[in-house]
């Protein structure tokens, strides 16, 4: 989904190749992510969108130790093999102090694998990914709760429903084959029975992903009474077609929270869409019972107020204000004294958010919570 925003941030240059010379005494920060691959393109415009809100505030107050913050960005196609060729990239002509906002669980793993992070001796906040084992990896920083603890909310929240017959589909690609490893053990710990666990490919053509789905769906096995349902973007969609055509509309989906609901609903229509439910590792935008979701209206409305008041785009932002804090906390505005700073940070709270940097595991330390799609759209406690 393209807006004002982010168009206006493309022009300024925050997707642009590299941050200019005029720039040398900024302070900058580096995010790969994709807005050519249709998969995340959506993700990552209101991911970068909710960072730079962050940054926006911080250089409203005066920047960092009186220092401007940019945002740099290279497009790696959502490819792995491309990730850390572009940090190395921004490292050596952007001079980035640090990594943000590093979309999806193959690129957060290749980093790892290729020791990129220590290389540089960097510090990668709030990759946009949730499998614990890439969240745990040197120099990462969560900002949101893991896909382990998505998907116990959803079984537990199931349970409760008194639907125990889950059936488990996820499409292989991404995160989808290493999670659903996990599902047994999971399953059997909120007490549901697992009707299947069943993949379906990605297909080349949109056109062909339903079918596909209903094909992996034909297998036969006992009726589920709920469906929880791994994938995103376009893929996400045409999964949702096919399961709601196979199982009938009143059939409970769950879904992760990455999930674009204006999006779902364009794709296949508010009477496809209702009932959905995804989880959250963010609260809830316009919960005014908290700081910073007051925080992020008022700086939303007060520098970008094209920008959806979305989950994704908040999560941006709280990722975007705790890297902030971590510059603050720096010794210097260096990568490796930025890197100390996290590493030695404890509890962080942003207006209510908390994370934990501590010794015992980097880990958001908010609870999960579940929405559904409503029949006008809108997602509700």
């Amino acid at each position: 989904m393209e807006f004002g925003f982010a168009k206006r941030f493309a022009a300024a240059g925050v997707l642009a190749a590299a941050v200019a010379g005029a720039w040398a005494q900024d302070v900058v920060i580096g995010q790969t992510g994709s807005v050519t691959n249709p998969l995340v393109a959506s993700l990552t415009r209101e991911y970068s969108a909710g960072i730079q809100l962050a940054l926006e505030r911080a250089n409203a107050a005066g920047g960092v130790k009186g220092r401007k913050l940019k945002l740099a960005f290279r497009d790696d196609g959502f490819d792995a093999a491309k990730t850390t060729a572009l940090v190395d990239e921004m490292v050596e002509s952007d001079r980035i102090v640090a990594l943000v906002g590093v979309m999806g669980t193959q690129p957060v793993m290749r980093l790892a694998d290729d020791k990129v992070l220590e290389k540089h001796q960097l510090a990668s906040f709030g990759p946009l990914t949730g499998l614990q084992s890439a969240l745990s990896r040197p120099n990462v920083f969560p900002v949101r709760g893991s896909y382990e603890d998505e998907v116990r909310a959803m079984l537990a929240h199931s349970a409760r429903l008194g639907r125990g017959k889950v059936l488990y589909l996820y499409y292989e690609a991404g995160v989808g084959p290493q999670l659903a490893k996990l599902v047994p053990a999971m399953a059997k710990d909120a007490g549901v029975v697992l009707t299947g666990i069943v993949g379906f490919p990605v297909t080349p053509q949109k056109s062909e992903q339903q079918a596909a789905v209903r094909k992996a769906l034909d297998t036969p096995a006992p009726p589920p009474e709920s469906v929880i349902l791994l994938a995103i973007g376009p893929v996400h969609s045409e999964a949702v077609k096919a399961v709601r055509a196979r199982y009938g509309l009143g059939m409970p989906v769950y879904s992760l929270g990455q999930v674009n609901p204006a999006a779902l609903i364009g794709d296949v229509g508010a009477e496809t869409a209702r009932g959905v439910m995804l989880s959250q590792v963010m609260p809830m935008p316009g919960n005014a019972g908290m700081q910073v979701t007051r925080d992020f209206e008022a700086d939303r409305r007060k520098f970008a107020a094209a920008a959806p008041a979305s989950y994704i785009v908040l999560e941006g932002y709280i990722c975007g204000r705790i890297v902030v804090e971590m510059l603050r906390r720096a010794k210097t505005l260096t990568a490796p004294a930025v890197l100390q700073a996290a590493e030695q940070a404890g509890v962080v709270d942003v207006g209510g958010f908390r994370v934990d940097y501590g010794q015992q595991g980097r880990r958001s330390v908010n609870p999960i919570e579940l929405t559904m799609l409503s029949r006008s759209g809108t997602l509700i406690r």
